[in-house]
C-alpha cells in the first residue's frame, strides 16, 4: 500500500491458502505471472496467469486479505487484465489462439461473469498477430486526433519561445505538469472550469516568470534557467496535488470542459474534437493580433535580433521574460486541458 507511489507497505497477501490454488503443480519458472488488480463497486479483483492450468481470478471486498478460492477464467491465453464498464465486467487476455474466433494468435476480450468465469458475451478480436484490425484503428482515430489536438495547444506554447523568441526553454516540462495539477485541485474543490482553466494558464505565467528572472534578470543561461525551473517544478506540482502522485477528476461527477468519453456518440456541442478546435482557432487568432502590435513586433524583433533591437531602444530582457510568461502560460492551459480530457 502507498500514498505516494514512493514509500510502500505490505498489508497482506492474496493467495494464502493451499485451497486457494494448485501450486503443487508449478514447475521451475511456472506459477503465477502478471497480476492485474482492479476495484468495482466495494471488491478487490485480482486476476493472473498460472501457467500450469490457466488465467484465474480471486475478489476480496479488502485488499490486505480474505480473498476467495480462485475462479478459473473461461478465456484464457497469458497476460489478463480486466475492466468495468455500466456495471458489466470485460476480461481481456493475449495468445487466446485460433479456437476462440480463428485466424492467428492474438488480443481478444469478451463480456464475462467474475463470479463463475463464465463468458457472457462474444468474444472479439482486437489484435490479430502483429496486424492491427483497421477498423478498431478507425475507430481509434477521433480520441487520437482530440488528444493530438491538445499537445498542439502545449507546441504553440513552444514555438513562442523556441521559433519567435530563439529560446531553448525546457521549463514547458514542468509547467504543463504544473497547470494539469492546478486545474485539477481547483475542480475537485469546488470551482468551475473556466475558473480552474485561468489558475492554471496564470500558474504557467508564474513558472515562465520564474524562468524569466533566471535568465533575462539575473543572467543564467537560457537552457539552465529553464532546467532549474523544471526540476522545481516537480516539488512544487506535488505540493500542489497533496503530496499525491495522482487525482481522479470523473467526467461522471464534474462538468469537465472536454473528456476522452466525448470523442463519440455525443451532442455537437459536447464534442472534444469541436471544442478543441475552437480553442485553437481562438488562440492562434489572438496569438496573431497580438505579434503584430507594437509589444508583439518588439518580442519578435528580440528573437531575430537582439543587439539591433537594443539599438533601436527595446527593452529586449523585458520582452524575453514576457515571452516565456505567455509561453509558459499556454502550455499550463494546454496541461489543464489534457488532465481532464484524461481524467
Amino acid at each position: 500500500h502507498s500514498t505516494d507511489l514512493v514509500n510502500w507497505e505490505l498489508i497482506g497477501h492474496c493467495i494464502d491458502r493451499k485451497e486457494q490454488l494448485p501450486m503443487d503443480l508449478a514447475k521451475p519458472s511456472g506459477g503465477i505471472w502478471a497480476p492485474t488488480i482492479r476495484y468495482h463497486d466495494g471488491i478487490f479483483y485480482v486476476t493472473a496467469t498460472f501457467s500450469e492450468k490457466g488465467n484465474f481470478i480471486v475478489s476480496s471486498k479488502t485488499p490486505a486479505g480474505g480473498y476467495s478460492n480462485a475462479v478459473w477464467a473461461e478465456l484464457d491465453g497469458i497476460d489478463p487484465s480486466m475492466f468495468f464498464e455500466d456495471g458489466e465486467m470485460y476480461y481481456c487476455a493475449n495468445d487466446c489462439g485460433s479456437r476462440y474466433v480463428g485466424g492467428e494468435e492474438g488480443i481478444s476480450v469478451a463480456k464475462m461473469d467474475p463470479a463463475t468465469g463464465k463468458v457472457t458475451g462474444e468474444i472479439r478480436r482486437i489484435l490479430e498477430g502483429s496486424h492491427l484490425n483497421i477498423m478498431h484503428l478507425v475507430n481509434a482515430l477521433p480520441g487520437v486526433v482530440a488528444q493530438g489536438l491538445i499537445w498542439g495547444i502545449m507546441a504553440i506554447g513552444v514555438y513562442i519561445t523556441y521559433k519567435i523568441l530563439d529560446l531553448a526553454d525546457l521549463s514547458v516540462d514542468g509547467s504543463m505538469c504544473t497547470g494539469g495539477a492546478v486545474c485539477v485541485m481547483m475542480m475537485l474543490s469546488g470551482h468551475s472550469v473556466g475558473v480552474s482553466l485561468i489558475a492554471a494558464f496564470l500558474t504557467g505565467v508564474l513558472a515562465g516568470l520564474a524562468t524569466g528572472i533566471f535568465h533575462p534578470v539575473m543572467g543564467i543561461p537560457a537552457i539552465l534557467a529553464g532546467i532549474l525551473t523544471q526540476l522545481g517544478l516537480y516539488s512544487v506540482n506535488l505540493r500542489i496535488m497533496g503530496n499525491r502522485a495522482n487525482q481522479a477528476l470523473s467526467a461522471t461527477q464534474y462538468d469537465l470542459l472536454i473528456s476522452l468519453r466525448n470523442v463519440k456518440g455525443v451532442p455537437f456541442y459536447e464534442n472534444t474534437l469541436l471544442i478543441c478546435l475552437i480553442i485553437i482557432v481562438v488562440l492562434i487568432a489572438l496569438l496573431y493580433w497580438f505579434f503584430g502590435t507594437s509589444l508583439g513586433c518588439s518580442i519578435r524583433a528580440t528573437g531575430s535580433n537582439p543587439n539591433m533591437s537594443r539599438a533601436q531602444g527595446i527593452n529586449t530582457d523585458f520582452c524575453k521574460l514576457l515571452g516565456l510568461m505567455v509561453s509558459n502560460g499556454i502550455v499550463a492551459f494546454s496541461g489543464g486541458l489534457l488532465a481532464q480530457y484524461q481524467g
